[in-house]
Formats: C-alpha cells, sequence, structure tokens
C-alpha cells in the first residue's frame, strides 16, 4: 500500500487475470496436456468458482457469465470509480 500512495483497491483486471490463470490451469489438466489444439478441446468442459464468480464455458468455448462491472476513470482523483455492476437477463 505504501508504494501505492496508500491505495488498497484491488483493480477488476487483477481478479479476472487470477481466475484466468487458474481456468488456463484447470484446462491443461483436463486435457491431461500442454498441447494447445487438446487445452481448447477441453476448455469447454472447464468450470471454475474463481473470485469473481463461477466460470463456464459453452460448446463453442464463449465464456457463460451474466455480470460485468463498468468502473470509470475519476481524473479529479486519480483512481477508478465503480460505475455499476450490470447483470444480464
Amino acid at each position: 500500500m505504501t508504494n501505492n500512495g496508500g491505495n488498497d483497491t484491488i483493480a477488476a483486471v487483477t481478479a479476472m487475470g487470477y481466475d484466468a490463470y487458474y481456468v488456463a490451469l484447470e484446462a491443461l489438466k483436463a486435457a491431461g496436456s500442454t498441447d494447445p489444439a487438446a487445452v481448447k478441446a477441453a476448455l469447454p468442459g472447464v468450470t471454475y468458482t474463481g473470485v469473481t464468480g463461477d466460470i463456464a464455458f459453452d460448446d463453442i468455448g464463449d465464456a457463460i457469465r451474466d455480470t460485468a462491472y463498468i468502473k470509470v476513470a475519476d481524473t479529479a482523483n486519480n483512481a477508478w470509480a465503480l460505475e455499476t455492476m450490470q447483470k444480464a437477463g
């Protein structure tokens, strides 16, 4: 926090990156290989509960998610501000 001006906010991209890492790890485990084609084939069967919620994929590999966090730049305070949490459906 000292090196970040006292700011203890965790960026949304950090949480999503954390989850992406573990989803990739689960895909590697499911594929039983590091071969890109095998990992791609295994991905639709991967499910993972991460810090950003449940993560799963449809049959073409698109993420099945229903929530997005929208932030805006607060240039007066040099910070990101949560604008809204948007849910589909």
